[in-house]
């Protein structure tokens, strides 16, 4: 359920079951309101819903980028090369100019044995691909 649509239910008072047991406000319900509060203080409350969702979203990708980029041992963006990452798509690459994953597998070695072990995903993100723990 999209941000917009949660705010529209919070204010008919008509959350659905599922939604209801994180809570029945914004506050409840949005992880990074807590957030947005202390940030925005009174104009808070002027902040839609669906904006508040999208930036709740948006936090939910970085740190999946930063916990991606630790396993990497790449702990800044600046520090990540070409070379360590990898379109999902054939339409990232075409866009990016980055191998497409099929184009340039990795392998981990696992106990002697060789196992391809790609993220696999529809929407095409850029993944890390080297790990210097991994290809010992």
């Amino acid at each position: 359920m999209v941000g917009k649509t949660i705010g529209k239910a919070i204010e008919s008072k008509e959350v659905p079951v599922y939604i209801s047991r994180f809570g029945r406000t914004i506050e409840d319900i949005f992880v990074t309101s807590t957030e947005l509060k202390h940030r925005f203080g009174a104009d808070f409350e002027f902040i839609p819903a669906g904006a508040i969702g999208l930036y709740t979203y948006m936090q939910r990708i970085a740190q999946g980028m930063r916990q991606l980029m630790a396993g990497n041992r790449k702990f800044g963006l600046s520090y990540i090369e070409r070379g360590d990452i990898a379109a999902l798509t054939k339409d990232a690459a075409e866009i990016s100019g980055i191998p497409a994953l099929s184009k340039n597998p990795v392998i981990y070695h696992r106990g002697g044995r060789r196992v391809l072990r790609p993220f696999q995903s529809s929407l095409g993100f850029l993944m890390p691909l080297r790990s210097p723990r991994a290809l010992r």
